[in-house]
């Protein structure tokens, strides 16, 4: 029996062994690397417009995730005109990079979100607004405002479902339970 049961042992010994060592399936790990950076600052420059995106603090993932800024603020600067967009402490930012460039493509801001633009030529706040979610597509140099969004303009107040806002040709277009209020002078 003694016998046996070393030849039951060594087989066994050979089996464990032979299985230990043959090559296995790999299985794809998704890794999720993610970097926290405190104070951020982006810029990006353009022929016609350049931008300043900061926040607090931004988290960087290699998993294919959009960078998420904390307290962001945007300016947005033209020949003629300065837009200035802020959310405050509790408010988030989230941007798309194009793969190829390496250049902000998007730009989404959640919050309480506030509008600011300012007349290069005279420093002179000309209009200002509020919505809860605002997006900014540098291809279209467009702004995009959702959320209850409201601009003021002096004494003037527009406001609707969507707000879209071309500063390239300074077109303004209200979509969905439109309101348009213009006291007269």
């Amino acid at each position: 029996m003694g016998r046996n049961l070393k030849k039951i042992l060594f087989i066994l010994t050979i089996v464990f062994l032979a299985y230990g060592c043959s090559p296995k399936k790999d299985e794809p790990r998704e890794e999720s690397v993610q970097e926290n950076v405190g104070k951020f600052t982006l810029r990006q420059f353009a022929e016609k417009t350049s931008f300043v995106l900061s926040g607090e603090s931004a988290e960087i993932s290699q998993s294919g995730k959009s960078p998420s800024v904390k307290s962001p603020s945007l300016s947005l600067k033209t020949s003629s005109e300065m837009i200035e967009i802020t959310t405050g402490k509790t408010g988030k930012g989230q941007f798309d990079l194009l793969p190829e460039t390496k250049k902000v493509s998007r730009i989404v801001f959640t919050g309480s979100v506030k509008i600011v633009y300012r007349e290069i030529s005279t420093g002179k706040t000309s209009m200002q607004g509020s919505c809860s979610k605002l997006t900014y597509i540098e291809a279209d140099k467009m702004l995009v405002m959702e959320g209850s969004p409201v601009l003021e303009r002096g004494s003037s107040r527009f406001s609707g479902d969507v707000i879209r806002y071309n500063f390239s040709d300074n077109t303004l277009n209200i979509e969905g339970s439109v309101n348009v209020q213009i006291p007269a002078e």
